[in-house]
């Protein structure tokens, strides 16, 4: 079985034995393979494959084994991986593509497939309806048998947590933690396989480590792990003020965005992880750029403008902003959702945990131990930034509805505003004051986010838009 509604525009993924199973999982690997195959100045085809820990990867894995014993593919298999790893191989040891069996933030039920060429250049939109029509045409390449060489991921892991060590080490040449100084995080891993990784990494890198929700459990027990949505973040808050700890992370499932929680509650943004990343980051750069999508707050845009650099953006996901990062040559990208790309003296690849280890490592460095509160809040003071507000709201609604409700929206409002064609529907409302109406590309809900430096405004907004819905 296997319907066409799981090819989104970003990646392959829905709700498993109800819109695809292992059957229909494996005419997309086969078509993918076939996909790279014809695409390729050579027939010695390698590609590595890796999957995450719900319930149906083992399904879906054990079909793509029966089919991989006759191929002429040659296929490392690094079974358990988080995505940064797993780019990382990819671009290391050159593969030619890369399909890793995982549907991300969704729930349990959920499963899919992100698949990568060379270099990290991922497969979306146009190029996944290839994939489609290659099934759909039963147009496969025949396959010559070869043997399936697999490697653990031990075989790529420490290579990774070497490499993030030593960036690590030449972002903050002078400072390195001590026995008595050690930081104290809680690290929450959603009941999923990338927590262990996570409480390693941390340890190697120094830190004191609490573990909440680090045990494995494919049914995911606790909660989401979406750290973008606030009432996931509730359990941890708890445990941070329980053990008094420094700062507590969270990750989402395949280990690409990471969220901080305080000892006071307070979760931070992405953008404002950004803010001191980018000081350092493009200040130390050759090229004074940055590139984010439409969602990341103005005071981000405020911050490079007064620094005189360049600010660019793009419609959210990954392919268009690595798109531009490679034309401009920018070496610094981030998504309001919590995906970073650093690619000075690295690869320009989605790693949300190199962010994260850096920041880290620089708020811990400074001479006073302060709250991070006080941090964030000091750096805008000390750059001029201006407040900014935010409300966002969610609607559930159905997966076959919610691009022509989208469309019904848009009918209404470009009779009144100037919409831009962007990414669905984006109003510039005043200088400081952006409306964004998109669907979810990812699951069935459509997001009305409207941002300001007046609260005032921000009221005004809701109850003129809120009825549209």
């Amino acid at each position: 079985m296997l319907k066409k509604e799981i090819f989104r525009k970003y990646d392959i993924r829905w709700i498993f034995w109800e819109y695809f199973d292992a059957k229909g999982a494996n005419l997309i690997w086969k078509a993918f393979w076939t996909y790279l195959l014809r695409n390729s100045k050579h027939k010695n085809i390698k590609v590595v494959l890796a999957k995450d820990w719900r319930n149906s990867s083992d399904e879906i894995e054990q079909e793509f084994q029966n089919w991989l014993q006759l191929t002429w593919v040659e296929i490392t298999n690094i079974w358990f991986c988080a995505s940064p790893v797993f780019l990382y191989a990819l671009c290391k040891w050159k593969f030619d593509g890369w399909c890793i069996i995982t549907a991300s933030h969704n729930p349990w039920e959920y499963n899919g497939f992100k698949l990568e060429l060379k270099n990290s250049k991922s497969l979306f939109w146009d190029e996944l309806q290839k994939i489609y029509e290659i099934i759909e045409k039963w147009y496969f390449e025949i396959c010559k048998k070869n043997n399936l060489k697999k490697i653990e991921v031990e075989a790529f892991f420490p290579t990774y947590l070497r490499k993030i060590r030593e960036i690590e080490t030449k972002w903050i040449e002078d400072f390195n933690f001590t026995k008595n100084n050690r930081p104290k995080v809680v690290i929450d891993g959603g009941n999923w396989v990338w927590g262990v990784y996570a409480v390693n990494i941390f340890r190697f890198l120094w830190y004191e480590v609490e573990e909440l929700f680090c045990e494995i459990d494919g049914n995911f027990p606790n909660h989401p792990a979406d750290p973008e949505e606030e009432e996931n973040l509730e359990d941890l808050k708890k445990k941070v003020i329980e053990l008094k700890a420094d700062i507590w992370l969270a990750f989402d499932w395949d280990w690409d965005r990471i969220w901080i929680v305080d000892s006071e509650w307070n979760s931070y943004s992405a953008e404002q992880i950004m803010l001191p990343l980018l000081e350092d980051f493009l200040e130390k750069s050759e090229n004074k750029s940055v590139v984010c999508d439409l969602k990341v707050w103005w005071i981000i845009k405020e911050f490079v403008e007064k620094k005189w650099w360049k600010y660019f953006e793009t419609a959210v996901w990954h392919p268009f902003l690595k798109e531009k990062m490679k034309n401009e040559n920018i070496l610094f990208w981030a998504e309001s959702s919590g995906h970073f790309y650093l690619a000075e003296k690295y690869f320009v690849i989605d790693d949300a945990f190199l962010a994260w280890a850096l920041f880290l490592k620089k708020f811990f460095k400074t001479e006073k131990r302060q709250k991070i509160s006080e941090y964030f809040k000091n750096f805008e003071e000390k750059n001029w930034l201006k407040k900014y507000f935010k409300f966002t709201k969610k609607f559930e609604i159905d997966e076959e509805k919610k691009f022509k409700k989208i469309e019904e929206i848009w009918k209404i409002l470009e009779k009144k505003f100037e919409i831009s064609k962007l990414d669905w529907i984006k109003i510039q409302y005043d200088d400081f004051t952006k409306i964004i109406i998109r669907a979810s590309n990812t699951s069935p809900k459509i997001q009305f986010e409207v941002e300001s430096d007046n609260e005032g405004k921000i009221e005004e907004i809701k109850g003129e838009f809120l009825e549209l819905f």
